[in-house]
């Protein structure tokens, strides 16, 4: 995968995630790039997608953690674009 290719995906990721996460939810409103939604949330969403490329990798499946990482990256611009 090209660079410019795994920033695609991330782009293409981070939209996913915004219109899934648009509605109020348990831990407020918005996905990670929300000031609705606690620090501490987003770094639990932030290590849940970390747990989810170490269980690919360990399971073997290359495909699988080239999803998780594009969610992970997606997951950690979001909380950039929300950064004070």
């Amino acid at each position: 995968m090209t660079r410019a290719a795994a920033f695609a995906a991330v782009s293409a990721e981070r939209d996913r995630q915004a219109t899934m996460w648009a509605a109020p939810h348990d831990h407020g409103q918005g996905d990670c790039s929300s000031p609705d939604v606690p620090l501490m949330v987003k770094i639990a969403v932030l290590g849940e997608e970390f747990g989810e490329v170490a269980r690919a990798a360990l399971d073997g499946k290359p495909d699988q953690m080239r999803t998780e990482l594009t969610q992970l990256a997606a997951v950690a611009v979001a909380m950039l674009e929300g950064a004070a």
